[in-house]
This record gives structure tokens, C-alpha cells and sequence, in this order.
């Protein structure tokens, strides 16, 4: 079995820009929630606010005081759930067996499929590529024998070469000259390994066993031998669906139908059953004779039919027959069996006293609370999830560095 692994880039960004593609082009940032304690900090930006010196990691008010015109967006838990689920369902609807990913934060998201027998791994990568662009995402996709070498692929993919195949068996090759920080290992069993000589996943590996005593240590060595599992945590669409996007000046309300209707598309494709086709409505929001902001919300008919030009000529008819005019937002909803939400959102940017901070949100479940909101992680393993090991004495106390191998930020 191959494996492919999805990697989005600059998720949270992908996710504002996506609801609001006015965003594009410009010096955006999107603040979140740093350690405990601290203020918000950057999890993502823009190539423009890049460009101006803004960083990942970087406090949100030190990034305002380097660059004024910056915007700051808010991304909030649920959104990030739910985007997570959209990129699901487009993979969905092209292949049997979709893994989500853990839960969506930082500045990277990363989901697994099961690369189709007889199809192969390069020209599925391809097609991965071509619809996650269709429903508005920019991905890059790694195609190995496990897991681990998969996400090390994708985060290696780049813009011109979107797609990084790894032949079958060769992991172990492919991972040996890779940097030793792709692995969560602690700075200071890195620093001793780095000054034994040891810096490379391929040196590390081949460390006699007498050196590796811990389950933990094992599994990280079982991951730079290209033994990381391929394993799949099915993914099974629930609840509802919400797609929404901005209606601006240059982007008019034609080209928010269109996208709405690529992305809806291929997501009732991922959630058609026996059973038939999930009811959708459509919500747009139009000012009223006072001027204020109304939303109104129309089902939508489709007759079956779950095409793009389908819906396109649904929420058509449907923005005709209310004679919506001077609409602002639109949002299409694919109704399922209610569900618990576990959402937590993050802090909008306005509740942290930011001015002209804005927050994109969703309205789909799941999320989660962490502390390293900016770090590229590995898959999880034993090491991964273990309660860390806290220095009781005051005197011996520091802050601790979590290293981490960078990633393409774009």
C-alpha cells in the first residue's frame, strides 16, 4: 500500500484567503494563541507581509509596531475543524480511504490517503494537486511507503514541483541526509548527538541498539528508518458543511457563485449515500431599505443533480426569485445529522484589543487547544504523545526549545 500525504501550507492563510479572496495579494497576517500566558503571536502570513518582515512566531505587537499596514485576521478553532474537513471530503470524493489528520493547528495541516492500486503515485499526486486547487486550496502532496517519509516528501514539495514520489523501498535512501530536527527530539539530546557527529536522519538510524534504551527513542528510530506505519484513521464526513465567501469589488458575486459551487460539488460527491443527495441551502446577506444587514437563507433544488453547473444555476435562481441585490456575503450549507460541537474557539483578534483585527469562523466541530501553534510536528507516535518530563529542583529551570526542521512556508 502507498501512501500519500496531503500538505497545505500556511493553512489558517489558505482559510481566510479562501473565505475572503480580497485578502489575496495583501500584507496579512493571522494572529493565535502563543504558550500559556503569552500574548498572540503569528501562525501564518502572507508573501506581502513576509516581504515586510513579518515572521511566524513573531508576537502579534511586534509585528504591528514592524509594519503598520499589516492586517490582522483571526482564525478561529471551529473554522480550522471544519477546513480540515473540506480538504477530507474533496480527497473523498477521488479515493476509498481518507485519513484527516490530527487536529488543525499551526501553520500547516497535513491529511493521508490510500494511493489507488493500479494507479501511480505521481500522476495521483497530480490529480490531488488539480481538485484541492479546484476547491481553492494550494497543496503539495509526498508519496511513500509510509507515513512519515510521505509528510517529509510533501513539506519538501515545492511550487514548481508540487508532487515528490518516493520510490518503493527506498525511504530509508530518501530520509538518510535529512536533518535530525524533523524529529520532536529534545535540544539537548540534539546538541550531544550533534556534537557525537550525529545530525543526519540516516546517522541517527544507524546508532547501535545499545544507544537507543527507551520505547520512545525506538520509535523515533523505527521513524528515520522509514518504518513509520501506514496506518489510516478513516475519515467519515458529519454534521453540516458551510462554504462561504466574501462578496467584494474584485470579487464580484458571478465569481463567488462560481467557487462556492466547485467547492459544494465535490463535497456532496464525498457525502452522497444510498440514501440520496444531503439538502443544501443557500444564505446571502443583502442590506435592507434601512441599510442594515439581512440574511436570508433559501433551500436549494437540485433535482439529484450535484454538479457545479447545477448549483451555480440553483443558487442563481434562488438570488432571482428574492431579488438579492448588492450582496456582501454568500454561505452554502449541506445539511446532515446534527452533532455535538467540541469546538473551542480561538480568541478573536478583537477580544485581544487589536485594531481593525478581523476573525474568520465556521460552524463546523472538533478542535483543539495547543501550546505550539507555530511548529511543524511529525506524525504522532509514543514519543509524541508522553507527558514531558518536568525538572522539580527551581535552580535547574529554563525554558525549553522545541526544535523543528522548517518547512517550504509557501
Amino acid at each position: 500500500m502507498r501512501i500519500a500525504c496531503i500538505y497545505l501550507p500556511q493553512f489558517p492563510l489558505q482559510i481566510a484567503q479562501r473565505q475572503d479572496p480580497g485578502l489575496r495579494g495583501r500584507p496579512v497576517l493571522i494572529a493565535g494563541l502563543g504558550a500559556r500566558g503569552a500574548g498572540p503571536v503569528v501562525i501564518a502570513c502572507s508573501r506581502a507581509a513576509h516581504a515586510l518582515g513579518v515572521r511566524i512566531g513573531m508576537a502579534v505587537t511586534a509585528a504591528r509596531a514592524l509594519a503598520d499596514q499589516v492586517q490582522v485576521v483571526a482564525v478561529e478553532a471551529d473554522a480550522l475543524a471544519g477546513a480540515a474537513d473540506a480538504v477530507a471530503e474533496v480527497l473523498l470524493a477521488q479515493v476509498e480511504r481518507v485519513d484527516r489528520g490530527g487536529p488543525p493547528h499551526g501553520s500547516h495541516h497535513a491529511a493521508y490517503a490510500e494511493v489507488p492500486l493500479g494507479c501511480r503515485g505521481a500522476t495521483f499526486g497530480a490529480r490531488a494537486v488539480a481538485e484541492l486547487e479546484r476547491a481553492g486550496w494550494v497543496a503539495r502532496v509526498g508519496i511513500a511507503d509510509d507515513r512519515f517519509t510521505a509528510w517529509v516528501a510533501a513539506s519538501r514539495a515545492s511550487e514548481e514541483a508540487p508532487v515528490v514520489s518516493v520510490p518503493r523501498g527506498g525511504a530509508a535512501a530518501f530520509l538518510a541526509p535529512m536533518p535530525l530536527g524533523l524529529l520532536s527530539i529534545s535540544a539537548e539530546v540534539q546538541h550531544v548527538l550533534g556534537a557525537l557527529g550525529v545530525t543526519t536522519l540516516g546517522q541517527f538510524a544507524a546508532l547501535p541498539p545499545p544507544s537507543v534504551a527507551r520505547a520512545w527513542d525506538a520509535d523515533y528510530q523505527a521513524l528515520a528508518r522509514g518504518e513509520g506505519g501506514d496506518q489510516l484513521n478513516v475519515f467519515v464526513p458529519r454534521g453540516e458543511a458551510h462554504e462561504s465567501v466574501v462578496v467584494s469589488p474584485e470579487h464580484g458575486l458571478g465569481a463567488a457563485v462560481e467557487a462556492l459551487a466547485a467547492r459544494v460539488a465535490g463535497r456532496l460527491q464525498a457525502r452522497r449515500t444510498g440514501a440520496g443527495v444531503p439538502a443544501v441551502r443557500v444564505a446571502f446577506t443583502s442590506p435592507t431599505a434601512a441599510g442594515e444587514p439581512r440574511t436570508t437563507h433559501v433551500p436549494l433544488t437540485l433535482d439529484g443533480a450535484t454538479t457545479a453547473d447545477a448549483l451555480v444555476e440553483a443558487m442563481a435562481a434562488a438570488l432571482r426569485q428574492h431579488e438579492a441585490e448588492h450582496v456582501s456575503a454568500l454561505t452554502v450549507s449541506v445539511t446532515e445529522a446534527p452533532t455535538v460541537s467540541r469546538a473551542t474557539p480561538i480568541a478573536a483578534a478583537s477580544a485581544w484589543g487589536l485594531a481593525g483585527g478581523t476573525a474568520v469562523t465556521a460552524a463546523s466541530p472538533d478542535a483543539a487547544d495547543d501550546d505550539d501553534r507555530f511548529v511543524l510536528t511529525s506524525p504522532l507516535t509514543t514519543a509524541m504523545v508522553r507527558t514531558p518530563h518536568r525538572r522539580t529542583r527551581r535552580g535547574k529551570q529554563r525554558p525549553r526549545l522545541r526544535p523543528a526542521s522548517q518547512a517550504r512556508l509557501f
